[in-house]
């Protein structure tokens, strides 16, 4: 069962019923990696919570894992638990590793945690080499119920690292600008590709759409590959069976790509300009150029429906089927574009200034009362929306955009499960 939470001042509520219910304070909530679902579990006597920088729940509230930081000593630990109470620290052998800020990247259901240590160079927080570890919680052997974990390199030099759990595989990309990918369960690595330029992991918000800037843990069951530009090429990477496509070379640097495995074709995002191609024996025919974009290329890509709905460069709402296109609406104001949490089709987007919400995309406009061009992201919930404006406050309408109610101040909103 999903609830619609919110936070204000350190604290979650359920606001479910047009009314807020106080669940617990933020400190004693644990989220798992994707930030929706959280669990208050009963931390242990190891762990000062007024050290805590970090922490994460496996996503079935079994297995847990904190960062400290000691500020006297300048150092960083890291310690896992179950909910039984059995507590495993998980160190290095090397001494100077507790300088070295930790991030929890993931925590699976079998215990393994995934994470990062950061060289911090100065007070400011700038960082250094970035290398990656994982370890496991759940095995214990001392008659105390603690075991101490060593951790298990996964590279000691990465640029950017991708999670996918379906497959229980993590992406990275190095310094060095190699692409790799490991098996977190056989504990073995694969080198996908060297003098890699440019990598764009699957969105974990659209299916087959291959972004910069993708959630670093992708939970979708379909997040099976990723795409990656050596010399003037970008190539798709299937990570279950190897298999490549290429999506074409004299493509800019910064490209995105929407993949429409039904129909055999892409849609390139390079730069200003909209594309589709059709592909044939694993290579893209020519581009077709359908449409440009603004400023900020502002896109949805709906995989089960096969369209690609967007914002062009006069301002208009497009919607793109295979190199066909259609105009939704005009007066769009540029980047507003976005999905309604909890909906499988619905939109919403801003124009001349109010935030306008279409329960799909071919829908009529509903005008949302109290929003502005920085309302937050919109949720479905009950047969209701919610949102909160640009000064915190937290707002509710019938999808008709009537029966307006305020329901008080918010830091943040969110759809997950019931706390557990």
């Amino acid at each position: 069962n999903y609830v619609l939470y919110m936070s204000s001042n350190d604290k979650i509520y359920n606001v479910s019923n047009l009314e807020s219910s106080y669940i617990c304070d933020k400190k004693d909530a644990v989220f798992t990696c994707g930030k929706n679902t959280f669990f208050t579990p009963e931390w242990p006597s190891a762990i000062d919570k007024s050290q805590v920088v970090d922490s994460m729940a496996s996503d079935s509230g079994k297995y847990y894992a904190a960062v400290t930081y000691d500020s006297t000593k300048a150092e960083y630990s890291m310690t896992g638990w179950v909910g039984s109470g059995k507590v495993t620290k998980i160190y290095s052998n090397v001494e100077s590793d507790n300088l070295l800020r930790k991030d929890i990247k993931y925590i699976s259901d079998d215990g393994i945690v995934i994470y990062s240590q950061t060289e911090v160079i100065n007070d400011y927080g700038k960082s250094g080499a970035i290398s990656l570890y994982m370890s496991v919680i759940n095995k214990f052997n001392s008659q105390e119920g603690t075991e101490s974990g060593n951790q298990s390199i996964i590279s000691l030099d990465i640029r950017d690292a991708y999670i996918y759990p379906e497959d229980n595989k993590v992406i990275y990309y190095t310094t060095g600008n190699g692409l790799y990918l490991y098996d977190y369960e056989k504990r073995s690595r694969v080198l996908i590709a060297d003098d890699v330029t440019d990598v764009c992991a699957m969105s974990d918000s659209y299916e087959n759409t291959f972004v910069h800037g993708a959630h670093k843990v992708n939970q979708l069951s379909a997040a099976n590959a990723i795409v990656y530009r050596v010399d003037n090429e970008y190539i798709y990477y299937n990570i279950e069976n190897g298999g490549h496509i290429s999506f074409g070379d004299n493509i800019l640097s910064n490209a995105e790509f929407a993949y429409d495995k039904k129909n055999s074709s892409v849609y390139i995002i390079d730069g200003t300009n909209l594309y589709y191609a059709a592909i044939t024996d694993g290579v893209v025919s020519e581009k077709k150029q359908i449409d440009k974009f603004g400023n900020t290329a502002n896109y949805l890509y709906r995989n089960s429906s096969e369209e690609f709905i967007y914002i062009n460069s006069e301002g208009r709402l497009m919607i793109a089927n295979k190199d066909k296109v259609k105009q939704l609406d005009d007066g769009v104001s540029e980047g507003s574009l976005d999905t309604v949490g909890n909906t499988d089709n619905g939109i919403t987007y801003t124009k001349n200034e109010k935030r306008i919400y279409r329960k799909s995309p071919s829908s009529g406009n509903v005008e949302l009362e109290g929003t502005s061009s920085e309302t937050s992201k919109i949720y479905f919930y009950k047969n209701r929306l919610y949102y909160y404006t640009s000064d915190g406050t937290l707002c509710s309408s019938t999808v008709k955009g009537k029966d307006y109610n305020q329901i008080g101040n918010v830091d943040m909103l969110w759809l997950g499960e019931e706390l557990r």
